[in-house]
């Protein structure tokens, strides 16, 4: 394993996929990739658009300030503007990335079906293998980390 990619949004489910992504990369030696999605909204007028557009970005920008990547030798970061899974996807073809890290926020099934999964879809259409980690159950403070795996 040559690289793996992080999504990473600042969440706690994110917050959990980073130790896991952070783990593996110094188990194979591979490069980290953390990719943090600006969401582009089309609200019909450009100008709101663009300020969306800003403030989504300046927020992926604090969030990767906030990730401290200054202990690992080979680590790169960056922004993309778009759907968060087909950046994810688009990425991960784009620098040949061998796995995909994601966490999954654990939305409602109303949520679900409204805005789909990126967790999901990122699964489905992923190049390379994928795992998804989940936040643990309310219930269990400090508990240890689900994760679901898949792979291509």
């Amino acid at each position: 394993m040559r690289s793996v990619l992080l999504a990473y949004d600042g969440s706690d489910s994110a917050r959990l996929a980073a130790t896991f992504a952070i783990e593996m990369t110094g188990r194979y030696n591979a490069h980290l990739h953390v990719l943090c999605v600006a969401a582009e909204r089309d609200l019909g007028l450009e100008m709101d658009t663009q300020s969306l557009v800003d403030q989504e970005m300046t927020h992926c920008e604090d969030v990767l300030a906030g990730l401290d990547l200054g202990t690992i030798e080979n680590a790169t970061a960056g922004v993309a503007v778009g759907n968060a899974a087909e950046e994810i996807i688009r990425y991960a073809r784009e620098y040949d990335i061998d796995h995909i890290v994601v966490g999954h926020r654990g939305h409602g099934l109303l949520d679900r079906w409204m805005i789909g999964s990126v967790a999901r879809h990122v699964v489905a259409f992923a190049p390379c293998a994928v795992t998804v980690v989940r936040d643990p159950p309310p219930d269990e403070a400090g508990g240890s980390v689900n994760l679901v795996e898949a792979g291509k």
